[in-house]
C-alpha cells in the first residue's frame, strides 16, 4: 500500500486549508463563548465554499458532486478539523451537498424532486430513525406504515433527530409495514415538514451544541412516490454509508491532534513556572508525546480504512475499530491540551472546553464505543 497523497489531492489539500485558515479560524474567537454559530455565518460559509468548487465533494459527478474518493474526503477532513468552531449543522458533514445515503437510492422523478435540490442545498434533510422506546434498535421500530389507497398512513414517534435541524425540510422516517418480520419491514419514507399530520418539537439541547428534535406522525398520510427503495430496504438504507462514515472520525481526530499539539507544545514553551519553561517538565513532554502517538495513528488507520474502502474492499470490521479508536483518542487529546494549559484551558477565551464537549459527543454517535467493541470482539471469536 502507498501512503503518499496523490498530487491532484495535495492540491486540494492545499486550497482545504487556505479555506480553513482564512475562513474558519478568525471565526473562533468571536464566538468561543457559543456552542453554535449563528446561521447567517453557516450560509456566509456554505455561500464561499459553493464559490470555490468544494460544495458536495462525495456526491459522483453525474449527480453534480466532486466524486471524491474516501482517502481524500479525509484529506478534506483532516485540515477542516484544525479549526475548532461551534457546532453547525450541516447535511452528512463536510462541507455540505452530502445527503444521507438512504437519498441515493431515489428513483426517477424523486432524483429530481428529493435527491438534486439536497445536493444543491436548496433542500435539507435528516434521518429519523432512534424512537422513545427502542433508541436506534432498527428490529424493533415501531412507528407503522400501513397502506390504504396507493398511499401509506404513518403514525409513531421519532427522537434525538439531528442533521439539518431547523432547516429540515424532510424527514427521512423509518417505519415498519410489517412488525412480524422485524428488521425485514422496515421502510424509508421522505415526510415534508409542513405535510399535515407531523409535529416536530425540540428536545433539550446536546452538550456539544446538537438540537435533536422530536417528531410525531399522526395519521399522516405519503403517497407512495415518497417511498424511498422497496418495502424491507430502509434498514439497509439507514446504515448505508455507516461504515464510510465512522471511517472519517479518524482524519477529523487527525485534524484536531496537529491542532492541539501545536498549541499545547507552543505554551509549554512559553510559560514559565518556578524558573523554568513547562516544556523542560517531563509530565508535560509525556502528555504531548501521548498526543503524537494518538493522532499518528489516527491517521494511519483511517488512510488505510479508506483505501480498502475505496478498493471495494469490505470495511465493517475495520470502520468499528477505527470508530471506536478515533472517539477514544480525540477524548484524551483534548484532555491532555487542557491539563498541559492548566485554568486558562476551562475559560471560554479559549475553544477547548467547548470542542471537549463535542469530542465527548462522537464517543456515542454512529456507534457508542460499547458497541464498537461488541463488534471487534465477536469478529475476532469468529476467527479464532
Amino acid at each position: 500500500m502507498d501512503f503518499s497523497i496523490p498530487e491532484e489531492l495535495r492540491l486540494l489539500q492545499g486550497a482545504v486549508l487556505r479555506y480553513t485558515e482564512g475562513e474558519l479560524l478568525p471565526l473562533e474567537q468571536p464566538f468561543s463563548a457559543v456552542e453554535r454559530l449563528p446561521l447567517e455565518i453557516v450560509q456566509g460559509l456554505e455561500a464561499k465554499v459553493k464559490a470555490m468548487g468544494l460544495w458536495a465533494l462525495g456526491v459522483t459527478a453525474d449527480l453534480g458532486g466532486g466524486e471524491l474518493s474516501l482517502v481524500g474526503q479525509c484529506v478534506v477532513q483532516e485540515e477542516l478539523h484544525r479549526a475548532f468552531l461551534p457546532y453547525y449543522p450541516a447535511p452528512w458533514h463536510g462541507f455540505g451537498g452530502n445527503p444521507h445515503p438512504a437519498l441515493f437510492a431515489c428513483r426517477g422523478e424523486q432524483r429530481d424532486r428529493l435527491l438534486l435540490p439536497v445536493v444543491r442545498g436548496d433542500l435539507h434533510a435528516s434521518l429519523a430513525q432512534a424512537e422513545p422506546e427502542g433508541g436506534s434498535d432498527l428490529a424493533g421500530v415501531r412507528t407503522r406504515a400501513e397502506r390504504e389507497n396507493g398511499s401509506y398512513v404513518l403514525n409513531g414517534a421519532k427522537c434525538f433527530v439531528v442533521g439539518a435541524e431547523e432547516r429540515t425540510d424532510l424527514w427521512l422516517v423509518l417505519a415498519t409495514v410489517d412488525r412480524s418480520k422485524r428488521r425485514e419491514g422496515v421502510t424509508c419514507f421522505a415526510v415534508e415538514r409542513d405535510r399535515p399530520g407531523v409535529a416536530a418539537q425540540i428536545q433539550p439541547r446536546f452538550i456539544g451544541g446538537a438540537q435533536p428534535y422530536e417528531i410525531t406522525l399522526e395519521d399522516c398520510r405519503v403517497p407512495a412516490a415518497n417511498r424511498i427503495g422497496a418495502e424491507g430496504e430502509g434498514a439497509s438504507l439507514a446504515q448505508a454509508g455507516l461504515g464510510r462514515n465512522r471511517i472519517l472520525y479518524a482524519p477529523r481526530t487527525a485534524g484536531i491532534g496537529e491542532r492541539c499539539l501545536e498549541m499545547a507544545a507552543r505554551h509549554s514553551k512559553q510559560r514559565v513556572t518556578f524558573g523554568q519553561p513547562l516544556s523542560n517538565r517531563q509530565a508535560i513532554q509525556w502528555m504531548l508525546a501521548d498526543m503524537a502517538v494518538d493522532t499518528e495513528v489516527c491517521r494511519t488507520l483511517g488512510y488505510k480504512a479508506a483505501w480498502l474502502a475505496d478498493q471495494g474492499q469490505d470495511v465493517r470490521d475495520i470502520s468499528a475499530k477505527v470508530k471506536l479508536f478515533a472517539t477514544e483518542a480525540a477524548g484524551r487529546i483534548i484532555d491532555r491540551c487542557i491539563q498541559v494549559f492548566g485554568v486558562s484551558g476551562l475559560t471560554h477565551d479559549m475553544p477547548l472546553a467547548r470542542l471537549w464537549k463535542t469530542i465527548r459527543c462522537q464517543r456515542v454517535s454512529d456507534g457508542p464505543s460499547e458497541i464498537m467493541r461488541f463488534v471487534i470482539a465477536r469478529n475476532v471469536l469468529r476467527g479464532a
